[in-house]
C-alpha cells in the first residue's frame, strides 16, 4: 500500500428515528442489537484492530447513527472503551431525540461526559415546518431543541451544523431566529453531499443553486468558526458548481482518463458497518454496498484482507462498476450540465453524480 490505509468500523447497535433528506444513510427504526450480539461483536472488532495495527493500518471503531436510541447504552459506552484505540470522539453529532425523549437522559449524559465526550452536534434544516419534513420526523424540531437545553445544562458545549438548501435559504430569517435563541458555542453551515442512491437523487431538487446562495455567501464565510475549511468554501463557493467541474474536466483531461486517478488523490479511506444480524458490510451505517462475512462465520483476518483487496472511498469503488465504464472525462462529456449552478460539497461527489447518471441511461 503506497499510502497509510485507514478504516472507520461503525459498530450499528439501533437505527434512527428519523430519514434525513439530505443523508446518505437509510435511516428510519431499525432493529435494536442485543447485548449477546454487541458483546461478540466488541470481541471481534478488538481483534480486527489488533490484527489490522499489526499491517500499519489504523482502525477507527465507532457507533454509528443513534446509539442513545439503545435502551442500554451506559453499559454499551463502558464496553466499546474496551476496544483496542477505541476512543469516543469529543463531538457527537446526534438529532437530539434520544436526549429529549428518554427519562434517565441525565444519567446517559453523565456516561457520555465520563467517556470523554464534551460537545453534542444539531443539524438544523430549518424552522419548524421545514426541519420536520427534512428529517421525515414530526416533531423533531421541538425535541432538537430541547435537547439542546438539556445538553447545556449538563455542561456540554452545542455546536451547530446548519444544512444548507432551497428551502432553508428561502426562510432564512425565521432560520436565523432559531440559532440565535439557541445561542450554539459553534457554527458550521455545510451543502449536503451526493450519492447515488434514489433519496439523495430525490434531494436534488432541493440543492442549492449559486444564485440561492450569493447573497449569503459572506454571511455564511463569517458565520463559520472553521474559517480555514469552512469559511473558505464559502469564500470560494462559486467553484462548486457543476459548470465549473465542467470546465475543470476540459482543461485538464489528463487528469480524468480514469477513475482510479480521482481515487488515488483522495485520503485512503475504507468503510466497514456492523449491525444487528452480525453481517458485516463494506460501507457506511446503512449505507452498505457488498457483504464482506459475517461475525461468527468469517474470521477478523479475512474481513481485513477483503476490504483491502476494494477500492477505498467507496463512492466510487463500493457502488460502481469503475472498471467497465468509460474514463471520467468520456462520462463527463456525455451527461455533464456544462451550465449547471448546484452547488456540491465536493467536487469529486460531481464525477459520482455524472457516473450514475450515465450508468442509470445507459441501463435504459
Amino acid at each position: 500500500m503506497s499510502k497509510t490505509s485507514r478504516i472507520t468500523f461503525d459498530i450499528v447497535v439501533s437505527g434512527c428515528v428519523t430519514d434525513c433528506w439530505h443523508c446518505y444513510v437509510y435511516g428510519g427504526p431499525a432493529p435494536l442489537m442485543t447485548m449477546n450480539d454487541y458483546e461478540n461483536v466488541i470481541a471481534f472488532v478488538d481483534k480486527f484492530c489488533r490484527i489490522a495495527n499489526e499491517q500499519n493500518v489504523e482502525v477507527y471503531p465507532y457507533l454509528d447513527l443513534e446509539p442513545m436510541l439503545h435502551p442500554e447504552i451506559e453499559k454499551i459506552v463502558s464496553l466499546a472503551r474496551t476496544i483496542n484505540g477505541f476512543s469516543m470522539p469529543v463531538c457527537i453529532p446526534t438529532t437530539g431525540i434520544p436526549i429529549s425523549t428518554r427519562n434517565d437522559w441525565e444519567q446517559v449524559l453523565t456516561a457520555y461526559h465520563e467517556a470523554g465526550v464534551e460537545q453534542f452536534e444539531f443539524t438544523l434544516h430549518g424552522p419548524e415546518a421545514i426541519h420536520d419534513k427534512a428529517v421525515s420526523w414530526k416533531g423533531a424540531f421541538r425535541c432538537l431543541n430541547e435537547a439542546v437545553q438539556r445538553a447545556k445544562c449538563s455542561s456540554f458545549e452545542i455546536s451547530l451544523n446548519l444544512m444548507v438548501s432551497k428551502p432553508m435559504l428561502q426562510q432564512f430569517r425565521e432560520t436565523m431566529y432559531v440559532v440565535e435563541k439557541n445561542e450554539y458555542n459553534h457554527k458550521r453551515a455545510v451543502i449536503p453531499a451526493y450519492a447515488p442512491n434514489e433519496k439523495l437523487r430525490r434531494f436534488e431538487q432541493y440543492r442549492p443553486e449559486l444564485a440561492d446562495v450569493i447573497p449569503y455567501k459572506d454571511f455564511f464565510q463569517e458565520f463559520c468558526d472553521n474559517k480555514i475549511h469552512d469559511g473558505e468554501y464559502w469564500h470560494n463557493v462559486q467553484e462548486s458548481t457543476e459548470e465549473k467541474a465542467y470546465q475543470e474536466l476540459l482543461a485538464h483531461e489528463s487528469k480524468y482518463e480514469s477513475y482510479h486517478l480521482i481515487i488515488d488523490s483522495l485520503p485512503t479511506w475504507y468503510f466497514l458497518a456492523v449491525g444487528p444480524g452480525l453481517d458485516i458490510w463494506y460501507g457506511n451505517g446503512f449505507h452498505r454496498t457488498q457483504k464482506l462475512g459475517q461475525i461468527g462465520k468469517t474470521t477478523p483476518t479475512e474481513v481485513l484482507e477483503k476490504v483491502l483487496r476494494r477500492y477505498p472511498n467507496y463512492s466510487f469503488g463500493g457502488y460502481f462498476p469503475i472498471d467497465h465504464v468509460p474514463s471520467p472525462i468520456e462520462v463527463g462529456k456525455i451527461v455533464a450540465d456544462p451550465t449547471g449552478k448546484r452547488i456540491y460539497h465536493e467536487i469529486d461527489e460531481i464525477h459520482v453524480k455524472w457516473l450514475d447518471k450515465y450508468l442509470m441511461e445507459s441501463s435504459e
